[in-house]
């Protein structure tokens, strides 16, 4: 027995008819027809044409018999390689192609220098051979045999850019102490379905232009906190490969409100320790930022005073023009809900009136009315997050309405005030640029 690698001439190396890919066959003509149909064949021979053969495979060969005695040469049948092989018998001869493919092996041949010798090794122990075909094609065998990549490993062996962008953020998010390598398993492709969305994007003032230096120009930390809150719901199953770019959307529009990030932005600055050029600034890997849990024992959360403001609502206002609207969510914003809940609830019903009757809300309808279901899933709420938004926008409309017309009631709770502003100023947005398509 020997493991030699040796240089064998194509020409002396036939097809193996009883091939594990397909069903066993008689001649060589009807093997090249079925890896032709089903093994893709031509693929694999546009590969070659381009690059040559894979330098790190062989050929597994055992003799024919009948060959090599009385002055003959010596004939192969090739166990291991018979795409490779049927690939490069077709390069060099097309006529050997089925007819329907012949016109394609012709057309690559035409820059092609014939492949006239393959390095392979021939066993005479032919269990022996038939082992390390298991090996590499029988899948991980519990680490015996070829354990195949999933699409962490691609992306970081390849810098494949699908997936490069999620890796990247996963990669931060460890360095933060956010998450680990372990529990990110199986979650590489739901998060590049959502990091590929513009709106997501935007919500984390990313740059994709270069995928080997990502860049976020938000603060340091909305950015570790956007981060952390897009990790943490990717993991609890919140973030799904089955949400659609409504569903996704909708998400990202929700992102900076639930992370409690703030709509200042920053200098552009690299995120991403993947090819970051050197100088460049980055958030300093390892360390714990303002905001992130200890490990032992979670800090008490802050809470907020005033209701968040939101530049793509006041980049819609400013594009509807209305005074009085921009004036009221500056002074709703601008005012601490703590310290005034009753005036910020009344302000914000005053808002949400006033906002509604611009943009086609008749006199003796309640805004509360107005975004009924229809409306809603015209702006791109149904389901369940539907039935959160309306109860938001009930309980700002009674707490208003209590607060304004009760001598003693009134809406004291300004978390709960500037919760359900956060969940609705996303559908106020939609509303304005509703009207503006219309």
């Amino acid at each position: 027995m020997s493991d030699e690698i040796q240089d064998i001439e194509v020409e002396r190396i036939f097809l193996y008819e009883e091939n594990p890919r397909h069903e066993p066959l008689e001649t060589q003509e009807a093997v090249i027809a079925q890896l032709c149909q089903d093994e893709q064949v031509y693929e694999l021979a546009v590969s070659i044409c381009q690059a040559g053969t894979n330098p790190l495979e062989l050929v597994g060969l055992v003799e024919k018999e009948g060959t090599g005695k009385r002055g003959t040469k010596k004939a192969y049948e090739v166990w291991e390689g018979n795409r490779r092989i049927c690939a490069i018998q077709l390069l060099n001869d097309p006529e050997k192609a089925p007819a329907k493919d012949r016109p394609r092996f012709e057309k690559l041949t035409e820059n092609y220098t014939p492949i006239l010798k393959v390095k392979g090794v021939v066993f005479d122990d032919h269990q022996r051979l038939k082992f390390w075909m298991s090996n590499i094609h029988g899948g991980a065998q519990g680490g015996a045999g070829r354990k195949q990549w999933g699409a962490v490993e691609k992306t970081r062996a390849t810098g494949a850019p699908k997936n490069a962008v999620a890796l990247a953020l996963l990669e931060r998010a460890k360095d933060y102490g956010i998450v680990t390598s372990e529990q990110w398993k199986g979650k590489l492709t739901t998060l590049t379905r959502y990091v590929g969305n513009s709106q997501m994007k935007s919500a984390l003032g990313l740059d994709t232009s270069d995928v080997t230096t990502l860049k976020s120009d938000l603060t340091e930390e909305d950015f570790i906190a956007s981060l952390k809150t897009l990790v943490s719901d990717l993991l609890s199953g919140e973030l799904s490969s089955r949400h659609n770019k409504t569903e996704i959307d909708r998400y990202a529009r929700r992102l900076p409100e639930k992370a409690g990030a703030t709509t200042k932005r920053a200098t552009s600055r690299s995120i991403s320790n993947i090819g970051a050029p050197e100088g460049a600034p980055t958030f300093k890997a390892g360390s714990r930022k303002p905001g992130l849990p200890k490990p032992s024992k979670p800090a008490k959360p802050s809470q907020p005073t005033k209701i968040r403001p939101s530049q793509e609502l006041q980049d819609a206002l400013d594009r509807r023009g209305n005074p009085k609207l921009q004036q009221i969510y500056y002074d709703i914003c601008e005012v601490s809900a703590v310290e005034h809940p009753l005036l910020v609830a009344v302000g914000a019903w005053i808002f949400i009136e006033c906002l509604t009757a611009e943009t086609g809300r008749s006199d003796n309808r309640p805004f509360k009315d107005y975004y009924g279901n229809h409306f809603l899933e015209k702006l791109g709420w149904a389901g369940k997050e539907r039935g959160v938004i309306r109860y938001a926008i009930e309980r700002l409309s009674r707490g208003g309405n209590d607060t304004k017309h009760h001598a003693l009631a009134g809406s004291f709770d300004a978390q709960q005030t500037i919760t359900d502003m956060a969940l609705v100023t996303p559908v106020l947005v939609a509303t304005l640029k509703h009207v503006e398509g219309n």
